[in-house]
């Protein structure tokens, strides 16, 4: 997630947000204030999928 090139960090948060892994949350957070554009939206896309997945666990 920490390259510079937008398309690597976009895709990168996007695996994140697949396989909805936990302990990326706080890297990804960074990356959706101070990323760069396809990075953020990735970023906040692959939070989303986290949050519903941790919301399912609390039912």
């Amino acid at each position: 997630m920490d390259d510079e090139d937008m398309y690597v960090q976009e895709r990168a948060c996007e695996i994140f947000g697949f396989h909805q892994y936990v302990p990326a949350r706080d890297k990804l957070r960074m990356i959706a204030e101070t990323g760069m554009h396809n990075g953020k939206l990735a970023a906040k896309r692959a939070l989303k999928k986290i949050r519903a997945k941790t919301k399912e666990r609390k039912v």
